[in-house]
Order: structure tokens, then C-alpha cells, then sequence
């Protein structure tokens, strides 16, 4: 009886090690790091931290992005809370200099050196290492990433200037663009002396009229706007998905059931999500096939919910005809480039998490060692 007692535990005990090393579900790794913002001055977004460990090393990587570059980092990570000590970051115990034009940045720390940290004769200053080295699996740290970052920040213009801006009525003329043009299914010229002359790439969302060579006069309306409701405009709640598509520049891009992504891809991808039961006439689209469609159709469902275009892009202008007189005139829209002008700012960011508990806004986040 003993020995199957004793047996009995040594088995629990085996198989409770045995649990105890097994990585966690959601321990994080190289390839599924645990990742938060990178925040500049408050309200931009300039990158990401990624941070992971492996046995014997924890990873720390900035990573900025949409311009924006690293001129320094400073880096907390310790066993001490650095709410009970200070935000200046340059008491923190890793750190870089300038660094010009770059946009990523890696520390490497051995889990055996993680300390603890506390401040000078008890006071603000100066943070001192407590000498209790090393943290392993299951042990918390915190980490608090600092950075001094400049990028090209927009001063103005942009989606709410443009919808603004946008005039009442235009005049448009309209031609359909195969075989001559591969970009758009219309090319749309729009005059009356309003901010909106000139020429665009133009779709069709109107399954129920042609479009003529002859000019009409149109509302128009922002996709990014209140519109009234409109005759020909079948599900607008899909507004969001057509922006998407049209920010994506599929034409010309590999699909992967074959050939590139064209047009009449991108048109009859439109005609699905604004009239899914509408069986296209195909003479005016060129090469076209129905599996590119679905890709399109596939990929804007999936990401494009609430998306919203921005400087650099383009907005989606909806053209409705005042008057339909067959066969002169159709509800469609153009592409409007959303344009920005820029100036360089340079600001701290942090990785975002936990602010700390003082009138400025540096942040800090917990990490637990898988």
C-alpha cells in the first residue's frame, strides 16, 4: 500500500512538471508577439511595440509607421511598478541615442538581469537597482517604452475640407472607358466653374439606366456624408465597402485565381455589393472573370466595414442626375483625391498602456513571462 501511495506521488508530481513547463495558449512569440500602439504627442499613432520572450531572452521592438521615424528610445522594464517611481525616461535603465531616419528599433535583454528598482535616499531622482536579478515563467514585469519620434503630420485639408467643399450641383459628361481606358469603367468630366472641375476616374452603381455621351446636370453628395434617400441607390449601407475597394488599386495586381485583378473586376465587384441580383452586360468591361469578382467582393466584406478614407486617398462622390432622361443620365460616382498638406512635427510617444499617475501623459503596460 505504501508504495502505490509513494508511486501514486511521484506520478502526480511528474505530471504536474510536466504541465508546468508546457507553454501557455497564449504565451507570446517571434511570430505572436503581445503588440500595442506606439501614441505620438496624444493623438497620433506612429507604430507599434512587440514584445516577446524566449527561455532565456525578453524582446522589445518599436516599429513606427506612416512616416514617422525614431530619433531615440528610452526603456523600462523591470519588476518595480515605475507608477511608485518616476516618468522621466531618462532615468530608465536601457536606452539609445539619436538615431537618423530610423524606423525600428530592438532591445534584447537577458531575463537573468530584470531587476527591481528604487528611488535615491527615497525620494525623485535618481532610480537605483535593487539587486534582485532574474524573473522567470509566470513572473510579471512592466515595461514603459519611450521615444522621441518626427514625421509629416496634416495641417490641412483632408476628408472633412473636402466634404465641405464639395459643391451642390455640377455638370457631368460621362464616356464609358474600355477599350481605350483599363482604370475605371467611366471617365467623368465635371464642370460649372465649382471646385470640383476636372477629370475623374468614374463607376457605375445604377443598374437601371446607361450612360450617354451627353452632359447632365447632378447632385452632389459626400459617401462619407448624409445623403437623402436616393432612387437607384440600393443598399448605401454599403458605402463604407465601396470606399474600401476603391483604396485597395486592385487593377493590375496578381489575383490568386488567376491572371490580374482589371476594371471590369472592380465594376462588376461594385454591381454585387449595390445590386447583387443584377446579371451584368459584360461587352463594356473588357476581360473580366467572376472568381476575381468574388475575391474583391470577399475581401471588402471582410475589412472594409466602417472604413473611412484619409489623406492620400480617395473619397467615393456620388453624381445623381437631377433628371433622367432616357438615356441621358445615370447615378454614379467618382474618385476625389483627399488631399493633405503637411508639416513636420517631432513629439514623445509611448507605448500605450497604463498612464502613469501625473500630470503628464507617459504610459506603461504589464507583461508576464511565458
Amino acid at each position: 500500500m505504501k508504495k502505490q501511495l509513494v508511486l501514486g506521488v511521484i506520478v502526480l508530481t511528474l505530471l504536474m512538471t510536466a504541465l508546468a513547463i508546457v507553454p501557455s495558449p497564449n504565451a507570446h512569440t517571434q511570430s505572436d508577439p503581445y503588440v500595442t500602439d506606439l501614441i505620438a504627442g496624444q493623438h497620433y499613432v506612429a507604430g507599434t511595440v512587440s514584445v516577446w520572450n524566449d527561455g532565456s531572452y525578453i524582446y522589445v521592438i518599436y516599429q513606427t509607421t506612416g512616416g514617422w521615424e525614431l530619433t531615440g528610445t528610452n526603456l523600462y522594464v523591470g519588476k518595480t511598478d515605475p507608477a511608485t517611481l518616476t516618468s522621466a525616461p531618462g532615468q530608465f535603465p536601457y536606452s539609445t541615442p539619436y538615431q537618423s531616419s530610423a524606423t525600428r528599433h530592438e532591445y534584447k535583454i537577458a531575463l537573468s538581469v530584470i531587476d527591481g528598482y528604487h528611488l535615491k535616499n527615497g525620494h525623485s531622482g535618481k532610480w537605483v537597482a535593487n539587486g534582485t536579478l532574474g524573473v522567470g515563467p509566470g513572473d510579471k514585469v512592466y515595461i514603459a517604452a519611450h521615444a522621441g519620434v518626427c514625421g509629416e503630420i496634416p495641417v490641412s485639408g483632408g476628408l472633412e475640407e473636402l466634404d465641405a467643399g464639395l459643391p451642390e450641383q455640377v455638370n457631368v459628361l460621362a464616356t464609358h472607358s474600355y477599350p481605350t481606358y483599363d482604370q475605371s469603367y467611366f471617365q467623368v468630366t465635371i464642370s460649372g466653374g465649382t471646385s470640383l472641375d476636372g477629370a475623374y476616374n468614374g463607376w457605375c452603381i445604377d443598374t437601371y439606366h446607361n450612360m450617354s455621351t451627353e452632359q447632365y446636370l447632378a447632385n452632389v453628395y459626400s459617401s462619407n456624408g448624409i445623403i437623402p434617400p436616393l432612387a437607384y441607390l440600393y443598399h448605401p449601407e454599403n458605402l463604407d465597402l465601396l470606399n474600401y475597394i476603391l483604396n485597395q488599386h486592385y487593377i493590375g495586381k496578381s489575383s490568386a485565381c488567376g491572371g490580374v485583378y482589371t476594371f471590369g473586376d472592380v465594376q462588376r465587384a461594385i454591381w454585387t455589393l449595390f445590386d447583387p441580383d443584377y446579371v451584368p452586360l459584360v461587352s463594356m468591361l473588357g476581360p473580366s472573370k467572376l472568381c476575381r469578382v468574388n475575391e474583391i467582393v470577399a475581401d471588402a466584406t471582410a475589412h472594409g466595414e466602417n472604413f473611412v478614407p484619409g489623406c492620400g486617398q480617395v473619397l467615393a462622390v456620388i453624381l445623381d442626375p437631377t433628371e433622367i432622361v432616357w438615356p441621358v443620365g445615370q447615378l454614379a460616382i467618382i474618385e476625389v483625391p483627399i488631399t493633405c498638406g503637411y508639416e513636420t512635427h517631432c513629439e514623445t510617444a509611448w507605448g500605450n498602456g497604463i498612464q502613469f499617475p501625473s500630470p503628464n501623459w507617459a504610459m506603461y503596460f504589464e507583461y508576464t513571462i511565458q
